[in-house]
């Protein structure tokens, strides 16, 4: 019978069971439905007696953080990555215009103000050397922020990253989730969620708390909360801990976990998606869900890292080539956009949103990435790639990042996410094969890569490269899914 490609579906004969079950997933958010991040209507939620609003894109990220801090009463706690104003880094900023852009340039000047008025303020941020230039991302911003009288602590470990992103205000209020500070953030896809309720309690100590103490700073500083023992918001971070409930969680056992006891679906857009036994557990899950006439996996994923690195593309073409439905995320060129997000969902009920990537470096805290791209990209700088040359250099031992997250048991809160995958995927993506020349191969970076591939400043695929990926061996002979 004849393979023909139809909308991106590869059909034998009759409309498959994938065709049908694509079509009606696709109606639920018909051409004439406002993209879920402009809609209001299903973002507030309930986790337990905790509030949580879904937060997605810059507008919203940044909106919400100019709120809390206008609220504040008596502190701020600020773990983040990477913070830049303006006008101390000129040469950083997001496209006029951009979302939230506006507001991430006045929050140093915020924390300042606050400060001045007399409200704790206590800021831990990473300190690592930008490759580029040898100096710390966030040196200035630690400068204006110790010249205002903050108290500013830095992540202390240099054989990793701190790339936490969290706010609190007041022990009351948080925001976690994948959105940095930094000049260019808010031109980013990402997302978070803001959290107002008891189980902030447990971001205090688990999250902020720990770093404070861990980067130098006394616990007696801070007002710690007593614990909540809450069943709906679970803490995690890249090493296990013992959580409120007495038990051992990180982030990377807990996506693992998930992932194996997926029982309809499993819903997410990211950044990266390296992670050898998270890959071959997608796989496996979706495989099962299938055979069992159940949603599956559906993923997107950002396509700079791809196409500009040979070792990032391993676990996404695995993915494509099982049958998993998995597209590139189409960036705002002209915004040097960059699907920034690490949140999944399954079974449309619970949610997984933080700051780690799903890499060997964001999940892993103890060993050395095993793939050397994951380690360049985020941060962990000891390991230099020559991929021209083929030459790989350590200097010392690296460990993976450091790396928060929360999973949110509640469908309400899960909702906006699922819906977004399904507005990205419809709207803003395109695939990772493509029909060409009479069989299913890679997409060609010279298509669509020049612009996209923005997430690295380092060179594209050369022709001979893209001929190279495209004689890829291996794609089954049958597939009846969507890619």
């Amino acid at each position: 019978m004849a393979v023909q490609p139809v909308s991106g579906l590869l059909l034998f004969g009759a409309a498959s069971k994938t065709q049908t079950e694509e079509s009606k997933n696709t109606r639920l958010i018909g051409p004439k439905l406002k993209m879920p991040s402009e809609t209001d209507t299903w973002r507030n939620g309930k986790a337990g007696s905790t509030t949580v609003q879904t937060l997605i894109g810059g507008g919203q990220i940044f909106s919400k953080i100019s709120e809390i801090l206008g609220k504040t009463q008596q502190s701020v706690y600020l773990d983040m990555y990477n913070f830049q104003s303006p006008d101390l880094y000129p040469d950083r900023s997001s496209p006029p215009g951009t979302p939230g852009a506006d507001i991430q340039a006045g929050l140093l000047n915020r924390l300042l103000a606050l400060k001045k008025d007399g409200h704790s303020v206590k800021v831990v941020l990473d300190h690592h050397p930008d490759p580029d230039n040898n100096e710390n991302y966030n040196n200035r911003t630690i400068e204006a922020l110790r010249a205002g009288n903050v108290d500013v602590v830095t992540y202390p470990d240099f054989s990793k990253i701190s790339h936490v992103k969290v706010l609190i205000v007041d022990n009351r209020y948080a925001i976690i989730g994948g959105m940095n500070w930094g000049n260019h953030s808010a031109a980013n896809h990402d997302g978070a969620v803001f959290i107002e309720g008891p189980d902030v309690a447990n971001l205090v100590r688990d999250i902020f708390a720990a770093d404070w103490e861990s980067s130098g700073g006394k616990v007696s500083e801070l007002d710690v909360p007593d614990p909540f023992k809450s069943q709906k918001i679970k803490v995690l971070t890249t090493s296990s801990q013992k959580s409120v409930r007495g038990e051992d969680e990180s982030i990377y056992e807990e996506i693992l976990s998930q992932i194996n006891n997926a029982q309809e679906s499993v819903h997410a857009e990211l950044f990266v998606l390296t992670q050898t036994e998270v890959v071959d557990s997608l796989i496996a899950t979706h495989k099962r869900l299938k055979a069992a006439g159940k949603e599956g996996v559906k993923l997107l994923v950002d396509p700079g890292l791809y196409f500009s690195f040979a070792n990032s593309r391993r676990g996404v073409l695995q993915c494509a080539k099982a049958g998993i439905p998995i597209r590139f995320y189409e960036s705002d060129r002209d915004a040097e956009e960059k699907l920034h997000a690490k949140w999944a969902v399954f079974d449309r009920k619970r949610l997984l949103m933080g700051s780690a990537n799903w890499s060997s470096a964001g999940l892993l805290s103890d060993g050395i990435p095993n793939n050397p791209v994951e380690a360049q990209d985020f941060g962990v700088t000891d390991l230099l790639i020559n991929e021209t040359q083929g030459a790989t250099q350590r200097k010392r031992k690296t460990k993976g990042n450091h790396e928060v997250a929360v999973l949110i048991d509640s469908e309400k809160v899960a909702a906006p996410f699922v819906r977004q995958v399904l507005y990205d995927w419809k709207h803003k993506s395109f695939p990772i094969l493509e029909f060409r020349d009479g069989a299913w191969k890679p997409v060609e970076p010279d298509k669509k890569a020049k612009a996209v591939a923005t997430a690295v400043a380092t060179p594209e695929l050369t022709l001979a490269e893209a001929h190279a990926l495209a004689s890829l061996k291996g794609l089954p002979s049958q597939v009846a899914a969507t890619f």
